[in-house]
């Protein structure tokens, strides 16, 4: 083999690992573009589904609507959204009842509050004072 059969070789090697390092970097970018498009869609559909909440529309409708127009046909997937508008919204009302923000995110960790709320969601029905004492007093 002459250097220049060598150095061609080389160059061809050189060439496919760059084209493979470019080809895998582009399906990464757009693989985290992607995760970001459906990051950003679900915290959309939850500004909604809390928004519907404030408007004091039913879990039922709620349903019925993310379906229609925003083509969410899973229920496990709303049941979800609205689990978590729920939560959001509860947290802000018990935001309310403290003196400082301090206060509050302490209340918040030392009470594993979204855990709680999670685990026994009939809480999220208490009035947010009702629901503070409730907390404190355990």
């Amino acid at each position: 083999m002459s250097k220049e059969s060598i150095r061609g070789f080389f160059d061809e090697i050189g060439e496919t690992v760059e084209r493979a390092v470019s080809d895998s970097k582009t399906a990464h970018e757009e693989s985290l573009r992607d995760e970001g498009r459906e990051a950003q869609r679900q915290e959309d559909l939850i500004a909604v589904t809390e928004l519907l909440l404030d408007l004091n529309t039913k879990d039922g409708r709620i349903y019925e609507l993310l379906r229609k127009y925003f083509y969410v046909n899973s229920v496990d997937e709303i049941s979800e959204f609205l689990l978590k508008a729920k939560i959001k919204k509860k947290r802000k009302d018990l935001s309310d009842l403290f003196d400082s923000r301090e206060d509050y995110l302490k209340f918040l960790k030392g009470n594993n509050l979204n855990n709680l709320l999670r685990s026994n969601p009939k809480l999220l029905e208490l009035p947010a004072e009702k629901l503070k004492k409730q907390i404190e007093n355990k």
